[in-house]
């Protein structure tokens, strides 16, 4: 009798240990997932701050000759320059948005290199319905038409064409920018200054993200998000 209760303590006092132990391990895990989602978010803000400088340098350029000849157009650009860092600055502290205000974000980007460029650039900008609510990391699409401009327009005499599409394709989302500018290189991630687009991609999405391009006629580089319409 007296070895059946000393066996029950036993069983009691196990159950104990196990359950505190594995409480213990739970709070570690969420400890731990609490940590990584704070440098994640760390690492998602130092990348969103990051402004390229020649861009900046270049508008604060055309600024300056416009206001001289055109002071409704300096006032406008200058105002579109203010709304992109503001937008940049992400004083809010949100990382993502929706498709139409990132979109609206990057019209206001071509705007203020159409006051650059002139007649030299044209650009078009496309979205499905379904596609304009639904949220995305902020700064996802305007990369991708920087570098058009940047590595495609600026280098061409001619006329310079952007077209950015934003489409559903069955359960993925497409980002698609398109010019007529000259080919990618063998790996434009790295050279053409999409690294950070490349990091906030991995962050946040893993594997189910991708950068891919083609040149050509139909050149254009794309972000695919897997499974995005599933969530």
């Amino acid at each position: 009798m007296l070895l059946i209760v000393i066996l029950a303590a036993l069983r009691v006092f196990y159950n104990l240990i196990t359950y505190r132990i594995q409480s213990l391990v739970n709070q570690k895990d969420v400890e731990i997932a609490n940590m990584r989602a704070l440098k994640n978010q760390a690492e998602l803000n130092a990348l969103h701050s990051r402004i390229n400088p020649h861009f900046l340098y270049n508008a604060l350029n055309s600024i300056a000759s416009l206001a001289h000849l055109d002071a409704d157009r300096t006032e406008s650009m200058a105002l579109g320059l203010s709304e992109l860092f503001r937008y940049a600055i992400n004083k809010d502290g949100s990382t993502y948005v929706t498709v139409a205000e990132e979109l609206e974000m990057v019209k206001k980007y071509l705007d203020i290199e159409k006051t650059r460029f002139g007649e030299r650039l044209v650009y078009d900008i496309k979205a499905d319905e379904s596609a304009r609510d639904k949220q995305i990391p902020k700064f996802l699409i305007q990369p991708l038409v920087e570098n058009a401009v940047k590595h495609g327009l600026s280098m061409m005499k001619d006329k310079g064409v952007i077209v950015v599409e934003v489409k559903q394709q069955q359960n993925d989302l497409l980002l698609e920018v398109y010019d007529n500018g000259p080919d990618f290189p063998a790996e434009p991630v790295g050279g053409y200054g999409l690294q950070n687009l490349h990091d906030t991609l991995s962050l946040l999405y893993g594997n189910k993200a991708s950068i891919n391009w083609v040149n050509g006629t139909n050149k254009h580089i794309a972000v695919t998000l897997k499974h995005f319409f599933e969530s």
